[in-house]
């Protein structure tokens, strides 16, 4: 880190050993990389001890486990407008779990009653048609999130936030009736208390997040002298809005740009 700043580049701050991973995170791709882990990223400059995890569900996942563990889940985010590009090192990512080959082990990090927050960037066909018939062989991701709230349920752990970060209407709504459709798969019980004490807040996200590229690569290697396996390429601009409905607690995003509001609909692809 210090070769790095030395070159002009920012870096973390904060030690990252203090930050816990209270937010798990499906769907570790470059939009999640360069909005909600970029903003937690932010608030940990300010003392926040908000960490992520991500969850790597589909085989595909693996490339980013590979990507990111030599790194330390370190990575870096350029910003270009123009001719003119800023780099920076991000720090919120703390850990990566690969679970397409054991599910189970994505159920436990769910339950696990230190994390208040399932965040989620999985595209809109990763919802299905939230219908209540019988789970496939393989499980979805919301018959993940809906295992991992059973063991929160019998355990007596605390409720989880669903926080859909996905550019779809009423995203929100989207993730509450892939949840509770879930539910009902396992229990009646359990959809009831889903449905009474998790959260589903809708958010509209944007950013403008290309597909990285080995040229991109090639130039923050040799412009900047980083060697990263998988950076991040973004527009300056990016905005979130979202409902302050938290069921257990949640990162002072407001801190950081983030808005908060109980009239999305009055924003983005909402008008």
């Amino acid at each position: 880190m210090p070769d790095i700043a030395a070159r002009g580049v920012r870096v973390p701050t904060y030690d990252r050993r203090r930050l816990e991973p209270r937010i798990l995170h499906v769907g570790v791709g470059g939009f999640h990389r360069a909005h909600l882990a970029l903003y937690t990223h932010e608030l940990a400059e300010t003392g926040s001890v908000w960490g992520i995890r991500g969850v790597g569900l589909l085989s595909r996942d693996v490339r980013m486990a590979e990507a990111l563990a030599p790194q330390d889940h370190l990575y870096t985010l350029v910003e270009r407008s123009g001719g003119d590009s800023h780099p920076q090192v991000i720090g919120s990512i703390v850990d990566y779990r690969l679970a397409h080959e054991r599910p189970a082990s994505a159920v436990e990090l769910t339950a696990d009653p230190s994390v208040a927050i399932m965040s989620l960037t999985i595209t809109e066909a990763g919802y299905g048609d939230a219908t209540v018939g019988a789970p496939s062989s393989t499980p979805t991701t919301f018959d993940v999130i809906a295992m991992g709230l059973e063991r929160r349920y019998e355990r007596g752990h605390p409720p989880l936030t669903i926080v859909s970060c996905d550019n779809l209407p009423d995203n929100g709504d989207a993730a509450r009736r892939s949840t509770l459709a879930a539910a009902r798969r396992r229990s009646g019980s359990l959809a009831d208390w889903t449905e009474r004490h998790c959260a589903f807040p809708t958010s509209v996200v944007d950013r403008i997040t290309p597909a990285t590229s080995d040229a991109d690569r090639a130039w923050l290697l040799d412009a900047v002298g980083i060697d990263d396996r998988w950076p991040v390429f973004s527009e300056p601009f990016r905005q979130w809005v979202i409902e302050d409905e938290f069921a257990n607690g949640r990162p002072r995003w407001e801190d950081v740009g983030v808005t908060f509001s109980d009239r999305v609909h009055d924003w983005g692809i909402y008008k």
